[in-house]
C-alpha cells in the first residue's frame, strides 16, 4: 500500500531538486564548449523547466498552506527562516512574562483591595463571605 505524500516534503523535495537543478546547469554553463554538447546544456534546461512544471502542478495541493508574511520577509533578507521561529518564540516568551507580571500585580491589588474592605466595609464583608461559602457549598 503507497502511502501518500505529505504535500509540504512533496514541494520541498521538487525546490531542492530545482536548486540542484540550477546548480548543475550553471557548472555546464561554466564549462559549455559549443562545439561540443550542446544537448547536455539542452537536457539541464529542459530538467529545470520539467521540475518548474512539477511545482506548478503541486500548486493546488499548497493553497490551504499559510506561511507568514514575516517569513518570506526573513527569507528575502537571506535570513533563514528557522530564526523567524526562533524570534517568535522569544517574543512569546517575553509576552508570557509580561502576562505573569500582571497576574502578580492583579493578585497583589486583589490582596490589598480585600484587606481594605475588610476594614473599610466588615459587615459587607462578612456578608460576601457567607455568600461565597454558600455558593461552595452549592
Amino acid at each position: 500500500m503507497k502511502r501518500k505524500a505529505d504535500p509540504i516534503s512533496d514541494v520541498e523535495n521538487i525546490v531542492y531538486k530545482i536548486t540542484e537543478s540550477l546548480r548543475y546547469s550553471l557548472i555546464t554553463i561554466e564549462n559549455f564548449k559549443p562545439e561540443e554538447s550542446p544537448q547536455v546544456l539542452e537536457h539541464r534546461i529542459n530538467e529545470f523547466i520539467g521540475y518548474l512544471r512539477l511545482l506548478e502542478e503541486r500548486r493546488p495541493s499548497m493553497d490551504s498552506v499559510d506561511i507568514p508574511i514575516e517569513v518570506l520577509d526573513y527569507i528575502d533578507k537571506g535570513i533563514s527562516p528557522d530564526s523567524y521561529t526562533q524570534d517568535l518564540i522569544e517574543k512569546v516568551i517575553e509576552k508570557n512574562e509580561e502576562v505573569k507580571g500582571k497576574i502578580v500585580a492583579f493578585e497583589a491589588f486583589k490582596g490589598a483591595l480585600q484587606a481594605e474592605i475588610k476594614t473599610t466595609f466588615p459587615d459587607h464583608w462578612q456578608q460576601y463571605e457567607r455568600l461565597k461559602k454558600g455558593e461552595a457549598d452549592t
